[in-house]
């Protein structure tokens, strides 16, 4: 890749820009609670629900088979598509504003315990003065009308050109379209563009699928097992990729 100068930067966000409080999530409490979020208001519009236990078996069953028939194929899980199928199926007629509500609901706990890691701001505001363009790639259930709201919260969503979350582009990494699309919108090709993410397989081995240089951030709570994938450069702060970066550019997009 020497000889293409560098010009974006794309981020991961859990565990790459967003502290996620240092332990692998428990994903189950995790479901659990967000559809309760969404019960909970349901049946404070007046509908007609069926138990508790009831309505979250079929939610959450719901969305397990849906997460794992599109697994398969890196296809991603759109929550708001899944919330309007399995209310719909429970014979729940909700208007489009109450499932819109519901979709808010399922994402609110997650929006407010969203915090940044203390270098992330600073880092991408130096970037963004260094003349970096910057982009983001995530995977979520939850679509950009749920993230953006967290990221103008936390003070960094303008700083991206683009924010790209994989319940909006239909695929989720490592699968190539999800980067594909977030260059395409930067208009700039993977030789120009270094992402940095917190997983070998899904971020750093993508990256490297397209064309782009992949950088590991460091978590240090998590063992990586993917020996054969070798990130092209490993961080344990984020404060350390203005610095990395600008030795990179001075050796004309090669790494020395």
């Amino acid at each position: 890749m020497a000889g293409r100068q560098l010009r974006a930067v794309l981020f991961d966000l859990g565990e790459t820009l967003l502290d996620v409080g240092g332990a692998t999530p428990d994903y189950a409490t995790q479901s659990q609670r967000d559809l309760r979020e969404v019960y909970d208001y349901v049946r404070e519009c007046g509908h007609p629900v069926p138990p508790w236990e009831v309505f979250h078996n079929a939610l959450a069953g719901l969305l397990f088979s849906q997460w794992r028939a599109r697994q398969r194929e890196g296809r991603a899980l759109d929550v708001a598509a899944v919330l309007r199928e399995g209310i719909g199926a429970l014979g729940l007629a909700l208007s489009p504003d109450e499932l819109t509500e519901c979709l808010r609901r399922h994402y609110r706990s997650s929006d407010e315990s969203a915090m940044l890691h203390p270098d992330a701001l600073p880092t991408l505001r130096e970037l963004r003065a260094a003349g970096w363009t910057l982009g983001l790639i995530s995977n979520s259930i939850w679509p950009a009308t749920c993230h953006d709201e967290t990221l103008a919260r936390l003070g960094i969503r303008d700083l991206f050109a683009v924010r790209l979350y994989s319940a909006d582009a239909g695929y989720q990494k490592p699968h190539p379209a999800i980067f594909q699309q977030a260059l395409a919108a930067l208009q700039v090709s993977p030789a120009e563009a270094v992402y940095v993410g917190d997983r070998l397989d899904a971020d750093v081995a993508g990256a490297h699928a397209v064309g782009m240089r992949g950088i590991l951030r460091v978590v240090p709570y998590r063992v990586e097992a993917n020996a054969e994938i070798i990130p092209d450069a490993r961080i344990e702060t984020l404060a350390e990729l203005p610095a990395l970066l600008a030795r990179w550019s001075a050796t004309g997009g090669g790494m020395p």
